[in-house]
């Protein structure tokens, strides 16, 4: 490699320390390498104090001077170390790459197993034998296993002083369990046929996680596919309570309830209700909903067909709902958003919304599903649901402002609704009036809902 010249020296006679100008000497110098100075000899380099200072192996023997040239000459003494260095180290690493690196590790004794630890050298894993490892705790086999996958010896535990608390079993046809037990009692996790279940006292089954990952309680099998808990007990007994803390006030509380009664619509939560007050939900606060009206349903006289959200449509004598203003003797108009509705049996004529079999086919199942949704829908065509309180949009034909009032009137042979101001509005119009605009949103008119 190059010599090293950069920079300048200044020498001192009789001492061994080099000052340089300009030098960069701690990464181009090193110990051992000679350095040719300003009176012609090579001093061998002891140690590279700085940048700027080298201290030599003997006093320097010229004449002081400073400004001088000089040459740093490497030697082959480095180069040979390092090289014998390294080929001890690559004999060590080679037994590593062929051994642990390679995920290969000696067989190992009681006293000393193939993987130990430095600390504790009679723990750790050993080959005892042919398809055969072992866990080594204090020198002693503690846990093995062979080639079957099953445990040879060494049940795996842990233990309390004088009581097992854990104890995992492979129980064949019966499942795998895992049993947590101590000298007064125990509980079990089991896997069988699928299934996760949670046992204690003497494995009486307290729920499951079944194949479908439905969570039950209290019961084998789940309802309309989803989770259920169980509770047996008499109408108006405690099934389920949510609360915050274990001593605090029930946020939530089901009771049991002996009839059903909800309609066969879909819907995100059905109650049943108490056959002593009828009720479904007592509620200690304010129930409150998105929507903006009370409505109910009422079912449509024959050829009424479909009535558009905010259209005002009549009741006939049978008290149906009509778009024919000579069949009409009252008026109301159609909810949009309506935050209750009552009258909800238009559907309670239908069967109960079919559930899947256990031993049913998903086709046969949904073939079944899909004819009593058609029947639901038939029966939903015949009722709509129409605001009697609150506010609503309300289609209106003309222009109207705040503060008017929305009357029924004649469109042809249908129902329309118009604007009457105040001032102006005639007694028999007031009679068909379906409310009063208090605000436009959209264009559209908001009504407080009134019948005349």
């Amino acid at each position: 490699m190059a010599w090293y010249r950069a920079g300048t020296v200044a020498v001192t006679n009789g001492s061994a320390v080099i000052t340089g100008s300009g030098t960069a000497w701690v990464g181009n110098v090193q110990i051992g390498h000679a350095i040719n100075l300003p009176d012609g000899r090579a001093y061998e380099v002891l140690s590279v104090d700085s940048n700027s200072q080298i201290t030599l192996g003997s006093p320097y023997l010229g004449g002081a001077a400073s400004g001088q040239a000089y040459s740093v000459q490497p030697n082959q003494g480095f180069a040979q170390t390092a090289a014998s260095r390294l080929t001890d180290y690559m004999t060590q690493v080679a037994q590593y790459v062929a051994g642990p690196l390679a995920g290969r590790f000696g067989d190992g004794s009681l006293a000393a197993p193939g993987m130990s630890f430095s600390a504790d050298q009679d723990t750790g894993i050993r080959r005892y034998g042919e398809n055969g490892i072992s866990i080594v705790a204090g020198g002693i086999d503690r846990f093995a296993a062979d080639s079957s996958g099953g445990a040879v010896y060494g049940r795996l535990a842990i233990s309390a002083p004088n009581s097992e608390v854990l104890r995992l079993l492979g129980n064949g046809g019966a499942g795998t369990r895992i049993i947590f037990a101590d000298t007064i009692s125990s509980a079990e996790i089991e896997h069988n046929g699928g299934s996760l279940r949670f046992k204690y006292a003497g494995a009486i089954e307290g729920f499951r996680l079944d194949t479908s990952g439905n969570l039950l309680v209290g019961t084998s099998s789940a309802v309309g596919g989803g989770h259920v808990v169980a509770k047996p007990a008499t109408e108006g007994q405690v099934i389920a309570a949510l609360s915050s803390t274990s001593t605090g006030s029930n946020s939530l509380i089901a009771y049991a309830v002996t009839q059903q009664g909800w309609p066969a619509a879909a819907a995100a939560v059905v109650a049943g209700r108490n056959s002593q007050t009828n009720r479904s939900i007592n509620a200690g606060g304010t129930v409150n909903a998105s929507g903006a009206d009370y409505a109910e349903y009422m079912i449509k006289a024959a050829g009424c067909g479909i009535i558009a959200k905010g259209d005002v449509c009549g009741v006939d004598r049978d008290g149906k709902l009509t778009k024919t203003w000579a069949d009409a003797i009252s008026f109301v108009v159609k909810s949009t958003d309506p935050s209750l509705v009552g009258g909800d049996t238009w559907s309670a004529h239908l069967p109960a919304r079919p559930e899947q079999a256990d031993d049913e086919a998903d086709d046969a199942f949904a073939s079944r599903l899909t004819e009593w949704e058609a029947l639901l829908e038939k029966a939903r065509q015949c009722v709509d649901r129409i605001a009697f309180c609150g506010q609503v949009p309300c289609n209106v034909t003309g222009d109207f402002e705040v503060g008017d009032y929305i009357v029924a009137a004649a469109s042809g042979a249908g129902i329309k609704a118009v604007a009457v101001k105040p001032d102006d509005i005639a007694f028999p119009q007031y009679m068909r009036r379906i409310g009063k605009v208090w605000a436009i949103r959209d264009g559209r008119a908001w009504i407080d809902v009134q019948h005349g």
